[in-house]
């Protein structure tokens, strides 16, 4: 059975055509649409870069078992031929490496995946494009008397008009998709635990740089003040706070000092008094347990009369949320206090309270001197304890999720559009999996037993595959990112996994510090011999003169902490 391909119709009329073999000769309603879908594409390539074809129906029966009818393993074939100009590069096109732009892009790789065999013969006189598709082992061989009569069924058959085609594969289409309601379901699942696992990662690793970063300064600076006000300073930006105060107690006096104080209320805290006593806060301000108020305003007048450190504030300085830590040595003596404040309601988290409480520890470091090596010590243990913990408590919730994502990107009978999504989440997944592996490889880069897997890497597909990572910053931010990879030389010797974090921080950095719509650049080049230069620009603030001799300090970040 042939079609011939002329007009926009008969493409029309082959998928049709396909689809009813397909049904007449035993195979599903899934292998009849997929048989439909490739030779339908491998068609619309002739007809749109050849002019048009023809396209060929038979059923092959093996050789090698012909002479037992039952046995014979029998193969619909479609040979699709064209008198066009050729494939160019057609080895490109079945690696990947050109894609098609049409429809779902699944072009002529989609084609070979649909059917079992696909061969193609092309040439600048023409195209012969082979499809075979086996028929299900359990199915009687067909006679040729059987075969003809299906043909002649089929050819006396109306043929679909180009609308009731449409409304044939929407059909088909609402069909597929309630099948794969199970595996979208599962899909979702993976997304939120992999949403949630994410979130857990970065929070915890966003958790330690800062507790690590609190900890270099209090070994670098002597001074008391400019300890608390580094502290206060960097607290303040983490919990997202209007301001921030440190207000300590003096020893053997009933006073108190305003050490530090920190915020985007310049005005307000420069009228605050350095110094207060106890006729402005009664001998038990700040000394309770951690305070979180959600919305002050919200709040009963008895309850800010009673907590004196509330009541002090509120007629000094505009906030509704509220978050207090006292600071209390091993002791158990009173210190000072912590104190953070919002002109927004409900700002602060359980994150802000474990942040604010760490630093309060640090905080007790950076008063009591004497005790500065021990405590950082401590810190540094407790830190080491904590990684070596991340590999069990992180992993068990992340394994599963791979396994199902991992599961439903082998299967090769969801659609093209559904194995895109999970290929996604895939590498989402593997990428949570490597910031995982950082936070381990911190603690053995400290215990001087981490391992470096050396391999060729090429460079410009580790750039494509960071980009692709950054996407969903890019676009919020609206910013412009440009690309000039003109080196020629791109595979270099290193361990990948680390290549691609370095890029990646390099990269995250430009987009954190360049304002909305601003513009990025990356560009390549060996302009010395056996060397590869990667260029990252942004148009972003920039980085102060004096913070240059020490970007490469661990967790330095400059003047903003």
């Amino acid at each position: 059975m042939s079609v011939e391909l002329r007009t926009e119709h008969d493409l029309v009329l082959c998928r049709q055509r396909a689809r009813q073999l397909g049904s007449a000769l035993g195979f599903d309603r899934q292998a009849q649409t997929a048989i439909a879908t490739a030779i339908s594409e491998i068609a619309r390539n002739a007809y749109d870069y050849a002019g048009g074809g023809r396209i060929e129906f038979k059923v092959q029966t093996d050789s090698h078992v012909s002479r037992n009818p039952e046995r014979a393993l029998q193969s619909l074939v479609v040979v699709v031929k064209d008198k066009g100009k050729g494939i160019p590069n057609l080895q490109k096109v079945l690696t990947g490496e050109v894609a098609s732009t049409t429809g779902l892009g699944l072009g002529i790789p989609g084609s070979r995946r649909l059917m079992d065999e696909v061969e193609f013969d092309t040439s600048a006189v023409g195209t012969k494009v082979t499809m075979r598709k086996n028929l299900p082992p359990s199915l009687a061989r067909h006679t040729g008397v059987q075969l003809q009569a299906i043909v002649d069924n089929i050819g006396s058959q109306r043929a679909s008009s180009t609308l009731e085609e449409i409304q044939w594969q929407n059909q088909e289409l609402m069909r597929i998709m309630a099948n794969l309601e199970d595996q979208q379901n599962a899909i979702s699942r993976a997304n939120k635990e992999l949403e949630e696992t994410n979130t857990g990662v970065l929070a915890l690793y966003d958790e330690l740089e800062t507790l690590h970063r609190v900890g270099l300064l209090l070994a670098t600076k002597v001074e008391l003040k400019d300890l608390i006000q580094a502290v206060v300073d960097a607290t303040t930006d983490l919990t997202m706070a209007d301001f921030g105060l440190f207000i300590l107690k003096e020893q053997d006096a009933s006073a108190w000092t305003l050490i530090a104080k920190a915020g985007k209320q310049s005005a307000a805290l420069h009228q605050l008094p350095s110094k207060f006593d106890d006729d402005h806060f009664t001998g038990q301000f700040g000394e309770g347990e951690l305070l979180k108020v959600e919305d002050v305003q919200a709040m009963p007048s008895t309850f800010v009369e009673s907590n004196p450190l509330v009541l002090a504030l509120t007629g000094l300085l505009p906030f509704r949320a509220f978050l207090a830590v006292p600071v209390i040595d091993g002791k158990g003596q009173f210190l000072g206090t912590l104190a953070f404040g919002s002109e927004r309601a409900a700002i602060f988290t359980e994150r802000s309270e474990r942040i604010v409480s760490s630093i309060a520890v640090q905080a007790v470091v950076a008063i009591e001197k004497a005790r500065l090596f021990d405590s950082v010590k401590a810190a540094s243990e407790a830190k080491d304890r904590f990684l070596a913990m991340l590999s069990h408590e992180l992993r068990t919730p992340l394994n599963p999720v791979l396994a199902i994502v991992s599961s439903l990107h082998d299967d090769s009978t969801l659609p093209a559009a559904y194995r895109e999504d999970i290929a996604t989440v895939l590498r989402n997944v593997q990428l949570e999996a490597r910031i995982i592996d950082d936070l381990l490889d911190f603690q053995r880069l400290i215990n001087g037993k981490l391992d470096l897997r050396i391999e060729p890497v090429n460079l410009h597909h580790m750039i494509q595959n960071v980009l692709e990572i950054c996407q969903m910053d890019i676009l919020q931010n609206k910013h412009q990112v440009s690309l000039q990879l003109d080196a020629t030389q791109v595979t270099v010797s290193g361990d990948s996994a680390r290549l691609q974090q370095a890029l990646w921080n390099i990269f995250k950095n430009a987009i954190k510090f360049t304002p909305p719509g601003g513009s990025i650049s990356v560009s390549t080049s060996n302009r010395e011999r056996n060397r590869l230069a990667i260029v990252i620009s942004d148009s972003g603030r920039g980085i102060a003169a004096e913070a240059l001799p020490g970007i490469f300090d661990a967790f330095e970040q400059g003047g903003a902490m």
